[in-house]
């Protein structure tokens, strides 16, 4: 049997191919980023705001534990993960789709959050956490970076 030209470079496009399914792409720079690293930071980001665990590298809590005794569900918009991805075990945490149209979170308890995924700049991934019900609502920009395995954090 002799293989052509074609059937070749199809073969090899398609490795190729199979090779870059190990990272997700970034609609907005077409760059490609590690998918473990991505998932980590995101799930460290929701852990902050949703359970108030700390980030290495960076001091400040999302709000006090007075103030996080109120949020009864945090729905966060994440469109850059697989749906099968879950963004984090703390039964307060789901996943939405599209933006919140119910009541401000001072009558439901309900925190809307929508992560950004912006750019990879060497090895540091940017990461905006926007909240988008609360009265002081706005956005806080991190930065995380893998370093000797460990992610840190600071805000930009």
């Amino acid at each position: 049997m002799v293989i052509g030209k074609r059937s070749v470079l199809a073969l090899l496009l398609g490795v190729a191919l199979l090779a870059s399914c190990a990272h997700t792409r970034n609609d907005v720079s077409g760059e490609t980023y590690d998918q473990d690293v991505l998932r980590k930071s995101t799930l460290m980001l929701v852990a902050w705001v949703a359970e108030g665990k700390p980030m290495p590298g960076y001091e400040p809590l999302f709000c006090p534990a007075q103030e996080r005794a109120k949020i009864k569900e945090v729905q966060v918009i994440c469109p850059y993960l697989p749906t099968s991805v879950a963004l984090g075990p703390s039964p307060l945490v789901k996943r939405a789709t599209q933006k919140y149209e119910g009541p401000p979170f001072s009558e439901s308890g309900v925190l809307i959050l929508e992560l950004e995924m912006r750019k990879k700049l060497d090895d540091r991934l940017i990461l905006v956490l926007k909240v988008l019900n609360l009265s002081q609502a706005g956005q806080k920009t991190f930065t995380f970076q893998n370093v000797d395995g460990k992610i840190r954090v600071r805000s930009t």
